[in-house]
């Protein structure tokens, strides 16, 4: 039979969907694998098995949240059901906080985002929290405030989420007053916040019923007046009136056909009467013969604070171009909202000055919730009904006359938070499935940016995403890689190489679930669920590309003793060298019979797991008849620093002849050949690994026979 040797020499693309197995004249069949499972992929296109893990500390269910406090210190937050603890690199508490708000149900649901020592964190349900940094080990908690304002008044955003005929009346302009509405608000929970009658607050002290309730004023009321004229047929109820001669503007509540009621909205003194001024109306002017002061009017024009125990809370923050941002609001999910510039705790509307608050929405009718923003080059809105961004000009950016939303795609956005990666910014989607990447793209039809699947070729890794990190340095390897952890505990890992456009995926898999992720600095940070000795525990987890097994304990000789896993049977390794599995015994005592030196490291085994896609024979006249029956003789396996593994399960000695039994095994630069026997209509090389060692392979060629 004839033969023909096929090079495989990079892995690029990962691990491909079966959806595309059929692809073979595709340059994806050629760069991607049938599996990719427990290896780096490394930017030559070559992989070696993952990094292990250190089994830091044993703590409860939660998440872990990255802190920078500098460029040279940082922390990970662990949250947890009512509390967090914060953890240096080297995996040493360094303080922890408890009384929040948050309960596990909604850990995996926050939102956050930092400036300086503080980390704002948001959910629907709970108020904003201020987490802040006042010492190396010590930390602070306390509700996001907004900035106090004129008078007493308090900055923060108001809305009338009550229908919008509904009136309020007040009994009086200052002091203790009774709050009348014309149809049920009022609930218990309304006790302590405010509203506003006329843009001017009002606390609310108690709550009689739903129509009714007692507040005391913040900032006195506007005045309301009965002016009486020869004829009010030039008036209309809503109309915008103003007296000539003085400014003095109102609004018209209430009218019969000599008399208008009307709330000064401009001056605290009011209208005034006089033969030569003229109040002025959209129908015309009239000269007043009489003006009363009457009791607060009946106005529709009030409003409630919006972030409240009865309305809910924001749901997502971030800050971009000197504003703290809100959106996701419970009774709002499609507004947002930015504060003043430079003012993170102030939402003062003013007069709509560049630098004043904002309050809009996404308002298309396709997007009604806010599920993420990120701050990139523009600021990017995650939603229910596509990807959005405000478009910015040079200086300023964006004001509150000149705002607008458009939008990107319309990929859904999952429950996931966003994250940004080599300049662009990646979600999963409403369906679990997919990566959505969005990118800068100066020749996009919808402005600034593009977006595009980026998990196309391996959606089947996507597994509904809990969280998500980036690293942009892990373990300070030059690739940069970005990790998820999907629901069924497994974690899919994108390694992009931007100049080349280059996007693969893999997957890493433990003994145990992956329940949360952490990047920070150079280090990878895993809360895992794992069963130890009979028992379900957490384990707090780093990564480290000295190891080659997870949730390790190290004991510095054959003499020492891992109460973690007393009763467990683990892998030990040392040095180079794998021992195998061991059983500790219940006083935590390992049975090795080795002359080797520590320190030795016991830990669970795991194994890459990397399958090549069935070879392609095509060109110099093979039919495809002869394409189609055809078998793989023989792999030639071209590994860097590598110790025993398996090519179609079978193994290779760890030793070489004249090796030095007395010393571990050395790791070699090798190309081995190893002789395949069988049929089989779909022929691949598979490589894993039976023992816990080192596996780095930068190439596989394999022999090929066909009918002649």
């Amino acid at each position: 039979m004839p033969k023909r040797q096929l090079p495989k020499r990079t892995f690029g693309n990962g691990e491909i969907s079966p959806e595309f197995y059929l692809r073979r004249d595709a340059k994806i069949y050629e760069d991607g694998a049938k599996r990719m499972r427990n290896v780096r992929a490394i930017d030559s296109g070559s992989f070696e098995v993952r990094p292990g893990t250190y089994w830091i500390n044993t703590i409860t269910s939660g998440i872990l949240v990255p802190f920078y406090f500098s460029s040279d210190q940082y922390y990970v937050l662990h949250f947890y059901d009512g509390g967090m603890t914060a953890y240096l690199p080297d995996g040493s508490p360094a303080g922890s906080l408890s009384g929040a708000p948050w309960t596990s149900s909604i850990l995996n649901e926050l939102r956050w985002t930092k400036e300086g020592d503080a980390l704002f964190v948001a959910h629907r349900s709970i108020k904003t929290q201020k987490i802040t940094r006042i010492g190396a080990v010590s930390w602070s908690l306390a509700d996001y405030a907004f900035a106090s304002g004129y008078g007493g008044a308090i900055n923060q955003p108001y809305y009338k989420l009550a229908d919008i005929d509904m009136t309020l009346t007040p009994s009086a302009r200052t002091g203790s007053v009774t709050l009348t509405t014309s149809a049920n608000f009022f609930v218990s929970g309304h006790v302590g916040t405010r509203i506003r009658y006329l843009e001017k607050e009002i606390e609310i002290t108690a709550v009689t019923n739903g129509t009714t309730a007692t507040g005391t004023i913040i900032q006195t009321l506007p005045l309301c007046q009965r002016i009486t004229f020869s004829s009010a047929e030039n008036f209309q109820v809503g109309h915008i009136v103003e007296q000539d001669t003085t400014g003095v503007k109102g609004k018209i509540i209430a009218k019969s056909s000599t008399t208008i009621d009307v709330v000064a909205t401009s001056n605290v003194a009011g209208f005034t009467v006089s033969s030569s001024y003229k109040i002025i109306s959209p129908d015309g002017s009239a000269t007043p013969s009489g003006i009363s002061t009457i009791s607060p009017l009946a106005v529709s024009d009030w409003d409630e604070q919006l972030c409240s125990p009865v309305n809910g809370y924001f749901g997502a923050v971030c800050i971009h171009r000197g504003r703290f941002v809100f959106s996701d609001h419970n009774s709002l999910p499609d507004a947002i909202l930015f504060s003043v510039v430079g003012q993170y705790f102030n939402f003062d509307l003013g007069s709509a000055e560049d630098s004043d608050a904002i309050f809009e929405f996404v308002g298309d009718g396709k997007a009604t919730r806010i599920l993420d923003m990120i701050s990139a080059e523009t600021l990017l809105i995650f939603t229910d009904g596509g990807t959005y961004y405000i478009p910015e000009k040079s200086d300023p950016p964006f004001t509150p006359t000149a705002f607008s939303v458009r939008q990107i795609d319309t990929a859904k956005s999952g429950p996931s938070r966003a994250f940004s990666f080599e300049r662009s910014t990646f979600c999963s989607d409403a369906t679990g499935k997919r990566l959505y990447q969005v990118f800068p793209d100066q020749n996009s039809n919808v402005g600034y940016w593009s977006s595009r699947n980026a998990a196309l070729l391996s959606s089947h890794l996507i597994r509904n995403p809990i969280c998500t990190t980036q690293s942009e340095r892990f373990l300070s390897y030059p690739e940069r890689y970005a990790f998820g952890v999907n629901e069924d505990g497994t974690m899919f890992v994108l390694h992009a190489i931007e100049d080349q456009e280059v996007l693969g995926l893999s997957l890493w898999e433990t003994d145990g679930i992956f329940k949360s992720i952490c990047a920070v600095g150079s280090d990878l940070f895993a809360l895992v669920e794992r069963v130890i000795g009979g028992a379900t525990i957490y384990t707090f987890e780093k990564f480290s590309d000295s190891l080659t097994l997870d949730c390790v304990k190290e004991i510095s000789d054959i003499s020492g003793t891992a109460d973690d896993y007393a009763g467990q049977s683990v892998f030990v390794t040392g040095s180079t060298y794998s021992y195998g599995e061991v059983e500790v015994d219940v006083d935590g005592g390992i049975n090795l019979d080795t002359d080797f030196l520590g320190p030795f490291q016991l830990g669970l085994f795991y194994s890459p797991d990397v399958e090549l896609l069935p070879p392609e024979v095509t060109g110099d006249g093979v039919t495809t008849k002869q394409a189609s029956r055809i078998r793989i003789t023989a792999a030639y396996v071209h590994t860097l620093q590598s110790g025993r593994y398996l090519v179609n399960g079978v193994p290779n000695s760890s030793y070489r002849g004249g090796d030095d039994l007395t010393h571990p095994p050395e790791l070699r630069d090798d190309i081995r050949k190893v002789a395949l026997l069988g049929r089989n209509r779909e022929p691949t090389i598979r490589i894993t690994r039976d023992d816990a060692v080192k596996l780095k392979v930068i190439g596989v060629t394999m022999e090929v026979a066909y009918n002649g």
